[in-house]
């Protein structure tokens, strides 16, 4: 797993070699030795200049963009067959966030990962992933490929997070925001979780949750909207 803070992701008292070599040990077995030097090989697979000084060094001496590296090769130190990244560019500049993301992918391709990317950017989403999952309240009330999603939205709550993007033509007109709060889900609302913010609510939204249904090939959606009921 990737997590989205790599500062705190990182021991902060061990140099950066030790805690690869600790994972790659624990995974493959192997000896000490033989471990750092995988570690210094992670390091320079994930595109770290100079990974021998690196590895020395704690991770308070490094920078967002390199810890977030750093915490990428142990996240393939196993390795894995599924990498996990939750919200990994969130921390740094737009620069680097795209040296990290052309990272993963370059993983993918050619180290024949899958990669599940949790995030709330939808520019990523559509630059990076192959298929799409929205969710709202812990529940996915949309999926499909990512085209397919961003360009024919069915769910109101997919429409409305499209919509709250800033145009760029007119960069001086109000953003859309969704109204009202996402709701607790300890006390979970009868019927559909987004029906007390949608402007489309029906009153079968409030009674009853909507299935999923095939809108097109494999994109699906949870809504009433379009649908026949009773």
């Amino acid at each position: 797993m990737v997590f989205q803070e790599p500062m705190t992701a990182l021991h902060p008292t061990m140099k950066i070699g030790k805690q690869l070599a600790e994972v790659i040990k624990r995974h493959r077995g192997l000896s000490k030795r033989a471990a750092y030097q995988m570690a210094i090989q992670a390091l320079e697979d994930v595109h770290i200049h100079d990974p021998k000084l690196v590895a020395e060094k704690y991770p308070f001496e490094l920078s967002g963009g390199m810890r977030q590296r750093v915490v990428i090769a142990l996240a393939m130190a196993g390795p894995p067959e599924l990498l996990l990244a939750d919200e990994p560019t969130t921390a740094l500049d737009v620069t680097i966030q795209y040296e990290i993301l052309r990272l993963i992918k370059e993983l993918n391709q050619k180290k024949g990962v899958s990669v599940v990317l949790i995030t709330h950017d939808l520019g990523v989403v559509s630059q990076l992933c192959d298929s799409t999952l929205v969710m709202y309240a812990g529940e996915i009330i949309e999926s499909g490929k990512t085209k397919d999603v961003l360009q024919r939205p069915q769910h109101p709550y997919t429409r409305a997070l499209l919509n709250a993007l800033p145009d760029l033509k007119a960069p001086d007109e109000p953003l859309d925001a969704i109204p009202g709060e996402v709701p607790d889900l300890r006390q979970r609302p009868k019927g559909c979780c987004f029906a007390p913010r949608c402007d489309r609510q029906m009153s079968v939204c409030q009674l009853r949750s909507p299935s999923f249904e095939v809108v097109e090939n494999d994109h699906f959606v949870s809504c009433w909207l379009g649908r026949e009921h009773q």
